[in-house]
């Protein structure tokens, strides 16, 4: 899924993944995919691929791959709890973080919040 890929890109891009790639192949792909996200659009899946073989030749993993389980939390009781966590400001990929403060690094925009109530 295209939207899950940008998450994991807008992850690395925090960890100043263009600093690390500057002067690389890579790089440009990078500039490539970021250019497209922050002017609205969604990356191709062939331009994620290059980005992704790119990154392995350097030895980051950008792949999308792997799962995360999830655990309920404990002493919550059985009421309607509210769960909130923070996403994409547009909505252009699947990246939540539980914490405020949180900025979307390709749109240098403050994550949104968003409420889940069960």
């Amino acid at each position: 899924m295209i939207s899950q890929r940008i998450a994991r890109i807008c992850e690395l891009h925090g960890d100043d993944l263009a600093g690390f790639l500057a002067g690389t192949d890579a790089a440009v792909l990078l500039d490539r995919v970021v250019g497209v996200v922050r002017a609205g659009g969604s990356p191709g899946e062939g331009d994620l691929d290059a980005l992704d073989d790119a990154l392995a030749a350097l030895g980051v993993d950008a792949g999308t791959g792997g799962t995360r389980g999830f655990e309920p939390v404990p002493g919550l009781g059985g009421g309607h709890p509210v769960i909130e966590f923070w996403a994409c400001p547009t909505g252009a990929c699947d990246r939540r973080v539980w914490r405020a403060g949180e900025v979307c690094t390709l749109l240098d925009r403050p994550m949104r919040v968003l409420r889940l109530t069960t």
